[in-house]
């Protein structure tokens, strides 16, 4: 075998290797998603779901796991892709019953997502709205929002605020 040879095979053996590995990583890592069945509007980060079931997911980004998308329960059809942040828990918290979590409701508003809490695990995802709607809801709502600017494009998203 040339030397030539050597390193090309050496090379193909490395590239299966690393393929093999990472078939074998993300079987072990299953998608962080839960379905919804949403009864009457509700609204996820400003976009508005009609009644319907919906599949909520994490993106998953090598540097960032706070961006979710809200697709069909088939995944054929992507309704929104979102910000959250992790849910910060207050000391002695549990984590509710409920994998969703809603602000309060108000009369002729649809209910607002506050927080989804991925199954079989205690960390939450607090979903972030932007500003100036979140302005809008605080003031209804009487609570914090977290926010971000409203002309955020989807590629800036690196963090958020509270907005009260």
């Amino acid at each position: 075998m040339t030397k030539k040879n050597g390193w090309l095979a050496c090379g193909l053996s490395a590239a299966l290797l690393l393929v093999g590995g990472a078939q074998q990583a993300n079987a072990q890592n299953p998608t962080n998603a839960s379905e919804l069945l949403v009864t009457e509007p509700l609204d996820v980060g400003g976009t508005i779901l009609q009644p319907g079931s919906y599949r909520f997911e994490v993106v998953r980004l090598q540097e960032n796991r706070n961006m979710l998308q809200v697709r069909s329960v088939d995944r054929m059809t992507l309704y929104t892709t979102l910000l959250s942040v992790p849910h910060a828990r207050v000391a002695g918290e549990a984590k509710p019953e409920a994998e969703f979590v809603y602000f309060p409701a108000t009369p002729g508003s649809p209910r607002v997502l506050r927080t989804w809490f991925e199954q079989d695990r205690s960390s939450g995802h607090d979903i972030v709205y932007p500003k100036a709607h979140a302005l809008e809801l605080a003031s209804t709502l009487k609570q914090p929002i977290i926010a971000m600017p409203t002309e955020t494009k989807e590629a800036e998203y690196v963090s958020a605020r509270s907005w009260w």
